[in-house]
C-alpha cells in the first residue's frame, strides 16, 4: 500500500492551527472537568 507524499507539510503551522483550536474551544479545560470526581489519569 502506498502512502500519499506530502510536498509542503508546514508542521508548525499545522501546530498553530492545533494551537488556536484548541485554545477557541477550551479543550484542555474542557478535559480537565469531563474527568471531575474520577481518580486522577496520569499519562
Amino acid at each position: 500500500m502506498a502512502f500519499k507524499e506530502y510536498n509542503h507539510f508546514d508542521l508548525p503551522k499545522v501546530a498553530e492551527e492545533i494551537i488556536s483550536y484548541w485554545e477557541a474551544e477550551a479543550i484542555f479545560e474542557k478535559s480537565i472537568s469531563s474527568r471531575e470526581g474520577n481518580p486522577p489519569f496520569v499519562f
